[in-house]
Order: structure tokens, then C-alpha cells, then sequence
């Protein structure tokens, strides 16, 4: 556990470092972070669903998850988007 929260550390200041390249907000680099930790959530609580026996609550979560991810990746999206189309 502490070798992946090292690891995850290092990425942490990765991303940061190109966001700031990049000259992004960095509430966009918040959106990631907590992306991250939803993907971590959904799948612990698909995993547990999954040993007690009660597939279909797996499968809901995991869409939850995707949902969630979605939604919250919009802003980021149209950011990328907007970048985008200044380039061309």
C-alpha cells in the first residue's frame, strides 16, 4: 500500500507539472484526481459487490462510476476542445 501511495505521489506531481505546461487551471487538474479516486472507489465497491454474490449491484456501480466519470470530465473535454480548435 505504501509503495502504490509513493507511486501515486510521484504521478500526482507529473501531472501537475504538464498541466502547468500546458497553462491549464488547476481545477481541471482537481477533475483528474478526483477521477482517480472514483475509479478507485468503483471498483472496490464492484469487488465486494461481486463477493457477496450480488452481481447486478456490481454492474450498477461500475455504470455509477462511469456515469460519474462522464459528467465530470465535460469541463476538460470542451477545454481540450477549445484548445483544439485555436490550434487549427
Amino acid at each position: 500500500m505504501l509503495v502504490a501511495a509513493e507511486m501515486l505521489g510521484s504521478v500526482m506531481s507529473e501531472l501537475k507539472e504538464l498541466f502547468d505546461t500546458a497553462g491549464l487551471d488547476e481545477g481541471y487538474t482537481a477533475i483528474i484526481f478526483k477521477s482517480a479516486a472514483i475509479c478507485i472507489i468503483t471498483d472496490i465497491t464492484k469487488n465486494i459487490c461481486i463477493d457477496s454474490g450480488e452481481s447486478a449491484m456490481a454492474a450498477a456501480a461500475v455504470l455509477w462510476g462511469k456515469m460519474t466519470l462522464t459528467y465530470m470530465s465535460m469541463p476538460l473535454l470542451l477545454t481540450i476542445v477549445d484548445m483544439i480548435k485555436e490550434v487549427l
